[in-house]
């Protein structure tokens, strides 16, 4: 506080030098503040001169990664291009290889021993699309090592006979063959089913009920493939699968593949498994066998091995497996395993809507059933005795 008894001068004398020591202790702290303000501006310019550095990095780093993005796109680009090479290299050896059948494909001309003529090189052969007319009478057979490809618009018709046997395709005693695609027609609705009597003129043969057409017959072969095929209106089997006979003796089928085909409206069989050992069925579908004028046993599929040519000896049935078959609408059984047969394995197939029973099984030993589904079938959906 100024003393009132100071005249005007010392009064204001007074007060300046109370302002200087209020002032003093807040220049102290600007004076603090200033010194600590330098270090904050100096990162602050550092800071700042940093980011316009990253900024003349940053723009060239982007560029960068475009290109680098460029790259990776036309490396992609330059592998595709070289996997479809590749590729067509790979077709174009394949073509230079595999013999292309040129024949008649109108289906009115009867072209059996053309192709014949083909299949007897062996090697991989191919049949473009069309209609093919084929003497059953004589068959096709191909020889060991040979590989034919149908194309899926290939159709190989019988000509309407009256013949109680013949085949479109004939394997015998042939190994490593496998037939893939196309169409296997029979003339199931042309054919003339003339009786056929013995020699005494009165007694019919067996032969009568003309049940033996089939599509593809197989006997005595090593590792066979039926693959993708469809086969319709036989006399007898789509396909039928089992020993090449000699005399007494015979020789079993081994190493048989059956993958996705489709068996469907013949009058006896969708497939027949007779004396074989080593037979799968896979992704296949069996359906309306023997509907019509069928003759037994009207199976969507049979396993049933026969007798030796001479009927004194019991063939046998061995290590066959079946799975992922649609097997429907047939007139007796969906599936019968019947009679001398071992190590059979029926694995996630579909027994649907047949007359009788969905799958039949009498006298094995070691048959499994096993995940499979049986729906509204006419009788029992497995019966096993």
């Amino acid at each position: 506080m100024i003393d009132p008894t100071l005249d005007a001068k010392a009064q204001l004398q007074e007060a300046n030098a109370q302002l200087d020591a209020a002032l003093s202790p807040l220049q102290k702290s600007l004076d603090l503040v200033s010194t600590l303000m330098i270090p904050v501006q100096t990162t602050e310019l550092q800071i700042t001169t940093l980011l316009q550095s990253l900024s003349t990095v940053t723009a060239p780093l982007a560029t960068l990664r475009d290109t680098q993005s460029q790259l990776n796109a036309l490396l992609n680009e330059a592998m595709a291009d070289r996997t479809i090479a590749s590729s067509k290299v790979k077709a174009a050896l394949a073509d230079l290889t595999t013999a292309v059948i040129s024949v008649d494909r109108t289906g009115t001309v009867d072209v059996t021993a053309a192709i014949q003529s083909y299949l007897n090189k062996g090697g991989s052969i191919y049949l473009p699309a069309g209609k093919y007319l084929i003497d059953g009478e004589v068959t096709l057979k191909p020889i060991s090592n040979t590989d034919l490809v149908l194309d899926a618009d290939a159709v190989l018709m019988v000509k309407p006979n009256a013949n109680p046997k013949y085949k479109v395709f004939q394997l015998l005693s042939v190994l490593n063959v496998s037939i893939t695609g196309g169409k296997l027609v029979g003339d199931r609705d042309l054919h003339t089913y003339t009786p056929i009597y013995l020699k005494d003129g009165v007694t019919l043969s067996s032969l009568s009920t003309h049940e033996w057409g089939h599509g593809i017959g197989i006997g005595g072969c090593d590792n066979v493939v039926i693959r993708g095929m469809e086969l319709y209106g036989f006399t007898g089997d789509g396909i039928s699968a089992g020993a090449s006979k000699d005399g007494g003796t015979w020789t079993r089928s081994t190493n048989t593949l059956i993958d996705s085909v489709d068996s469907h409206d013949n009058r006896r069989q969708g497939l027949s498994i007779t004396n074989v050992n080593g037979f799968r069925v896979i992704n296949s579908k069996f359906r309306r066998i023997g509907l019509g004028n069928g003759t037994s046993p009207k199976c969507g599929i049979d396993i049933e091995p026969d007798n030796d040519a001479l009927s004194t000896e019991a063939g046998t049935c061995d290590n066959v497996w079946i799975e992922g078959c649609a097997v429907s609408d047939n007139a007796v059984y969906g599936l019968n395993v019947f009679n001398r047969v071992a190590n059979i394995t029926v694995k996630g197939n579909t027994f649907a809507t047949n007359v009788s029973c969905g799958a039949v099984a009498v006298d094995g030993t070691n048959v499994v059933f096993t995940g499979n589904t049986y729906d509204r079938n006419g009788s029992t959906g497995l019966f096993v005795k």
